[in-house]
């Protein structure tokens, strides 16, 4: 799952403490360090935007595989009318 790895490296380029992505995404400090852990799911694809705003990317990017860096390639300064949907069931 990339989502953890993601989550960690995103905010740690954003220079955001846990507390301040987890004020800024609507999450619990808790639920957050969950979250990076790998220990909780985000629930539902809302969330998962909340997360990518909170850290200044599109939402897919917070799933993008390990050999692509979060914050390279296509969509970092995307609208979210450039951004593809998350497949429901995921």
């Amino acid at each position: 799952m990339e989502l953890p790895r993601n989550m960690r490296q995103l905010r740690l380029e954003a220079g955001l403490t846990v507390k301040q992505a987890a004020e800024a995404s609507g999450f619990s400090d808790d639920a957050w360090y969950k979250l990076e852990r790998g220990e909780r799911w985000v629930g539902s694809e809302k969330r998962l935007h909340d997360i990518g705003r909170a850290l200044g990317v599109a939402a897919w990017q917070l799933l993008a595989p390990a050999e692509q860096s979060p914050k390279s390639g296509i969509g970092v300064e995307s609208s979210a009318a450039d951004v593809p949907p998350i497949p429901a069931g995921n």
